[in-house]
């Protein structure tokens, strides 16, 4: 399946990374040099990694970091100075591993600018910027993909509206200028089938253009669209260094595929076009369907009752996202992520804009969690903790992300949620996380944001990859452990705790068939289901697959989070007496911890 990353799109840079298998090709290389291998550093992509990198014209926010490429063959449809090149000739195809390429002549006023046609076999994708105008003979060719990156550039009131000489306006006003948003929803209109399932609207313009705007007038036409539309079809705004993934690069990097980005300019019922099932009409199609209306109730309402409890962390200019977790008179204790604490005390920038310094109370490598510690002289109002023992699988989420300072905007994405689940979060930890796995998109500055239910009420916070996650989801430490892990930093600065070494269920989620299937009574309520052992102890008894864990230390284990509760009043190395259930007989084992 192809993969992809638009890692900034805009007058200020553009670059675009596509993964196949093991095919990695960069199109366009813009921007400045330590975002653009900041953010390809984040994906885990080297620039030994990379195959190629293709050019679509010579402009510089296009191609002003082409230098530090120039050991890779480089594609482009005209010479650049000082650079090997291998030309490319708009309708000539040519293949590079496992990705086919077809570039197609666009109307822009640098020379012999191109879009690409991008195939691997089974899927399509193309990537179209910087034009005035697509030529109808191109409509064809291009429709049909299941993934689309194209210009939606401008509002035409708002660029004429700007304070840009008159010749700049007509410039990009022209047919070899760049598309607005009418004509990029026109041709999108054309080109979409039940086959697309994403489309992200490029290089905005942030003088004439907004995200709503341009969501707005991509909706309008496609709740037009007289054909059937992909009932996950996910419409994106990118912003201009806002990366947006799809897919997976290794086990450290995800992204879903079910939900869609957008900043908090636009309202998320703005900018959704999936769960068409809700529609009243029963089918697939949008012509019934108020988008301004669409689960607004649900969605907006959740997001505006937690918003200000969400803040912005800022480390040497990288953002993250944090939680307010906890506030005792002027003192208030912030949740993040460990990167953003990796250079020292960041930045945290409340929702109201305000900007503390903060100061670090300690962090959790095995989890990827932080707390550091701002002091405020305003109210803030940390989160309402949803017990994620009563989440249920398939329940909607919502994740969100602190404001970006560079355009005031916050990400925000959707989708379902496993029931809570147990991870590593990598190779070398014993310690298995409670985590939820999500099918929604997540971008780097939503890292250690907020996970809330459709209450506002918070069921985890964005995590890292974990090892041997799945690799086309996402995910985040649950709730309940937010709590144990706060709570021993905020106490010693570190977290200490004992790992059984098992992946456990919690036997009241089990529904009757799966207890039949393991011989469990279906009056059975309380205790814990080992499902796998994951560390084998070296020496006495140990658990097993298909035990029951009924108590520890005599305290009785009703669901996982009273396991954890045990768990983080131990060390590795103590041994804890555990009462199982072991092929229909009651034992007490010793467990030493892990």
């Amino acid at each position: 399946m192809m993969e992809f990353a638009l890692l900034a799109s805009g007058s200020k840079g553009n670059s675009f990374v596509i993964v196949d298998g093991t095919t990695k090709i960069m199109i366009d290389c813009g921007t400045t040099k330590k975002y653009l291998f900041e953010r390809l550093k984040e994906l885990d992509i080297s620039l030994d990694d990379l195959d190629a990198v293709l050019i679509t014209h010579n402009h510089s926010d296009h191609i002003s970091q082409i230098k530090h490429f120039s050991s890779l063959p480089i594609y482009s449809p005209i010479e650049i100075p000082n650079i090997d090149t291998f030309y490319v000739k708009p309708g000539s195809s040519f293949t590079i591993e496992t990705l086919r390429f077809t570039p197609i002549a666009l109307s822009h006023d640098a020379l012999n600018t191109v879009g690409y046609i991008v195939e691997n076999g089974i899927e399509k994708l193309v990537y179209i910027t910087d034009t005035g105008y697509i030529n109808e003979k191109h409509i064809p060719r291009i429709k049909d993909a299941d993934y689309i990156v194209l210009e939606s550039n401008h509002d035409v009131q708002m660029l004429m509206a700007t304070s840009r000489p008159q010749f700049t306006k007509q410039r990009i006003y022209s047919d070899t200028g760049h598309l607005c948003n009418e004509d990029c929803a026109a041709v999108l209109d054309q080109i979409v089938t039940e086959k697309t399932k994403m489309i992200i609207l490029a290089h905005l313009s942030e003088q004439a253009n907004t995200r709503k705007k341009a969501l707005d007038t991509t909706i309008h036409a496609l709740q037009n669209h007289h054909g059937l539309l992909h009932k996950n079809l996910l419409v994106c705004a990118a912003g201009q260094y806002e990366m947006i993934r799809k897919g997976i690069y290794d086990e450290k990097v995800d992204a879903g595929s079910v939900s869609a980005i957008i900043g908090m300019e636009s309202s998320l019922t703005m900018m959704l076009i999936r769960n068409l099932q809700k529609n009243n009409t029963g089918n697939n199609s949008l012509e019934d369907m108020n988008s301004t209306n669409y689960t607004t109730s649900d969605y907006t309402n959740a997001i505006e009752k937690s918003r200000s409890s969400v803040v912005t962390v800022e480390s040497d200019g990288s953002y993250f996202s944090g939680i307010i977790i906890a506030k005792e008179k002027e003192t208030v204790h912030i949740l993040t992520t460990t990167k953003a604490i990796k250079n020292g005390s960041p930045n945290v920038v409340f929702d109201s804009g305000v900007s503390v310094s903060s100061t670090i109370v300690g962090d959790d490598t095995d989890s990827g969690l932080a707390v550091i510690q701002v002091t405020t002289n305003f109210e803030v109002k940390p989160f309402t903790f949803l017990d994620t023992n009563v989440l249920a699988q398939g329940a909607n989420v919502v994740v969100m992300s602190g404001r970006n300072l560079t355009t005031g905007s916050a990400v925000i994405s959707s989708g379902i949620t496993s029931e809570p689940g147990v991870w590593r979060m990598s190779s070398t930890t014993t310690w298995l996380s409670s985590m939820l796995e999500m099918d929604t998109p997540i971008t780097s500055i939503q890292e250690g944001g907020a996970v809330i239910d459709l209450n506002g009420s918070l069921v985890g916070v964005v995590a890292n990859q974990p090892y041997q996650g799945n690799s086309r989801m996402e995910y985040a430490i649950t709730a309940n452990e937010i709590k144990l892990i706060y709570n021993a930093l905020k106490t010693n600065g570190k977290v200490v705790r004992g790992a059984l070494g098992v992946v456990v269920r919690n036997v009241s989620s089990m529904l009757a068939y799966e207890k039949s299937a393991h011989g469990i009574s279906i009056d059975m309520k309380t205790g814990l289901y080992v499902q796998t052992v994951v560390e084998k102890p070296e020496t006495g008894d140990g658990l097993q697959e298909g035990d029951i864990i009924t108590m520890i230390d005599g305290i009785e284990m009703s669901s996982y989070q009273d396991v954890l509760a045990r768990l983080y009043m131990h060390s590795a190395g103590d041994t804890v007496n555990v009462s199982i259930i072991r092929g229909g007989e009651s034992k007490q084992i010793g467990v030493v911890l892990q």
